[in-house]
């Protein structure tokens, strides 16, 4: 800050980050369904495991209409291994993009239907 009480020196950046919750049911296998809301609307997140690999479901219902077909995001992907313990890698894809394509503006990310992704775990301090 300068004498101001102005910023100085930082850069601004935007960045598009989701938050997933992984906890499984009783099975060890189902992901518990959970709702949730961002600056987007409602949107539901399930999914499965099955040894390394993880399949999770991000499905937007931003007017409550069941009807209306919205944002479905696909991740499938693999666990890091002990190697890399904390970190899911792999691809997703809009199962919606016929119908729900020009909606990926919403979440910001415009004219794409699918692409890869690392998820890597929050570590706290009381974690370490």
């Amino acid at each position: 800050m300068n004498k101001k009480g102005e910023l100085e020196g930082y850069n601004v950046e935007t960045t598009h980050d989701f938050m997933f919750k992984i906890r499984t049911d009783a099975d060890g296998t189902t992901l518990k369904s959970r709702p949730g809301c961002d600056a987007v609307g409602y949107y539901t997140t399930s999914g499965s495991m099955n040894g390394n690999s993880i399949e999770m479901v991000m499905e937007y219902d931003i007017d409550g209409d069941d009807t209306t077909k919205e944002p479905k995001l696909v991740l499938t992907g693999e666990w890091g291994g002990e190697e890399d313990k904390w970190t899911i890698k792999g691809s997703w894809k809009n199962e919606n993009a016929d119908a729900a394509g020009a909606q990926m503006s919403w979440i910001g990310l415009e004219g794409v239907q699918e692409g890869t992704f690392v998820l890597k775990k929050r570590i706290r301090d009381d974690e370490a």
